[in-house]
């Protein structure tokens, strides 16, 4: 009896369905859409590659009928694609053998989510790489434990060339139970051509200057110094870096780098991003201030982890940060900015505002953070010359400070469209009120837009009026709602009809 071969069914207008089989090419491409993704050796935490079931899939579709069966068994390469020891675990060393043999001499792709003390594959693991370390072309692992890896003899592959390497993701657990440091150096080849991205957690590597692909490159919880920032600038290629709870070992005092002339910064034309997730002010300074701004680059700073008090002066991290952020607008062009209690996002796009990867742009988190963070953020911002700034968007909870309407009185004077909600409009004049009686906020407004983001508000009337009176002799305003704004009360829409002439407002 002849096996039953699965195919797809073509009707025309005129015909009846007929079943043609699946052709072999389109097969084979179908199942490497089933291997695992650059984006999941990517990930700083492992969970997505810890969670697909690439491997899975391929051993179910290998039992389909002969004719997949033998398409898969004869493509080396998306076995190769296929190794992730989440799924390697669960099997004896005799079926990881078999698997591995199927790979054949094709480039492999090794994910191991998490090696512990007791892995059942961590030895096989250590064999297959020293084994097969230049075949190797994207590998990711986690591991907990640090003597008992570090001292296998089998760790030392680790240290030859890995001519065909492209993706290197290594975390060593906070777990562990010292930073892995002392022996990175002599870890980790001089030789890799082809490394487009690398992510080293709690370790302490060495870049060098034959990476000249390498695009991407991600720190957490390692030592940045001046060789890094130097060895940085010879890389041709990278666009991205971000570096995470970074440890400072510098040579120079924090005073010393100050003095420096700013002409010693460092200049990376193709640097498109970087984000820094810092412990510390000084982190910070030390990482702006050795990065020449640019306005091509987007900066992205996230303080939701915390930071420690500065040991330096707040008005020297203010001056640094400043600088990057005036690099944003030192064209003429329109900008837009969104402010909140969670977030700063500062933009020349006034055409996507809602899409922060659409331009080059600042991005602050601020969620959690400390009112001194929030202080020497905004007063970076209020140093900047930002009249070019047109599209603003605020959302302050629970209340701004004074710094906050020095923002929107001095710096954003510019603004022509304010979209705000209720809530932040009621804090700002309350505070307005009681601490700037002089000074008109967005002296030129057109447009004030109120949205409540998610929870639905009714506009407040007498906060409304309030805003008005504050604007007296300024030019008539266009009041739009989105979102979940409700829209005003019978009385209200009789009070503005009322009241539209005279307090220049205007309903749309």
């Amino acid at each position: 009896m002849q096996e039953h071969i699965p195919s797809v069914s073509v009707t025309s207008p005129n015909t009846l369905g007929t079943a043609v089989p699946l052709n072999e090419d389109v097969l084979w491409r179908t199942f490497t859409l089933f291997t695992i993704p650059d984006e999941d050796f990517e990930s700083e935490h492992n969970w997505p590659c810890g969670m697909e079931k690439t491997l899975v899939n391929l051993r179910h579709f290998s039992h389909v009928c002969s004719l997949w069966r033998r398409i898969l068994l004869s493509s080396s390469s998306i076995w190769a694609n296929a190794l992730n020891f989440r799924h390697l675990e669960q099997a004896s060393d005799r079926w990881r053998q078999e698997i591995l043999l199927r790979t054949g001499a094709a480039p492999l792709s090794v994910i191991y989510p998490e090696i512990s003390l007791n892995s059942p594959a961590k030895s096989f693991f250590l064999s297959m790489v020293r084994d097969n370390w230049w075949r190797m072309r994207r590998i990711c692992f986690c591991t907990r434990i640090l003597r008992n890896f570090k001292d296998d003899e089998r760790w030392t592959s680790f240290a030859r060339p890995a001519p065909k390497l492209e993706i290197c993701n290594i975390s060593f657990s906070f777990l562990a139970p010292s930073p892995f440091l002392s022996i990175a150096q002599d870890r980790f080849p001089n030789t890799l051509p082809f490394i487009k991205t690398i992510i080293i957690e709690n370790a302490t590597f060495f870049l060098c200057q034959s990476m000249t692909r390498l695009r991407s490159l991600t720190l957490i919880s390692c030592v940045i110094n001046e060789d890094l920032f130097t060895t940085l600038s010879e890389l041709p290629s990278l666009e991205r870096i971000r570096i995470a709870f970074p440890r400072v070992r510098s040579q120079l005092a924090l005073g010393q780098i100050m003095a420096e002339d700013t002409r010693r910064r460092i200049y990376m034309p193709s640097l498109k991003e970087l984000e820094i997730v810092p412990q510390s002010f000084e982190a910070i300074f030390w990482s702006l201030h050795r990065l020449a701004p640019s306005p091509r680059r987007t900066c992205v700073l996230d303080f939701r982890h915390g930071v420690a008090q500065p040991t330096i002066s707040s008005l020297q991290i203010q001056h640094c940060l400043a600088q990057h952020v005036q690099s944003l607008f030192s064209s003429p062009n329109s900008g837009s900015i969104i402010f909140g209690i969670h977030t700063i996002l500062l933009k020349r796009d006034v055409n996507n505002v809602s899409d922060p990867s659409s331009s080059p742009h600042l991005h602050v988190k601020l969620q959690s953070a400390s009112s001194l963070i929030m202080e020497i953020v905004i007063e970076s911002i209020n140093q900047c010359d930002l009249s070019s700034l047109t599209h603003i968007q605020f959302d302050f909870y629970p209340e701004p400070n004074a710094s906050c309407i020095k923002l929107i009185t001095q710096t954003l004077f510019n603004a022509t469209h304010v979209t705000i909600t209720p809530m932040t409009l009621k804090s700002i004049m309350k505070l307005y009120d009681r601490n700037f009686p002089a000074g008109v906020m967005f002296p030129s407004l057109q447009v004030l837009t109120f949205d409540t983001l998610e929870a639905a508000f009714d506009i407040d009337t007498s906060t409304l009026q309030q805003f008005l009176d504050s604007r007296p002799d300024m030019p008539r305003i266009q009041v739009r709602k989105v979102g979940n704004t409700r829209l005003p009360s019978g009385e209200l829409v009789a009070f503005n009809l009322e009241r539209a002439d005279e307090d220049h407002l205007v309903w749309v």
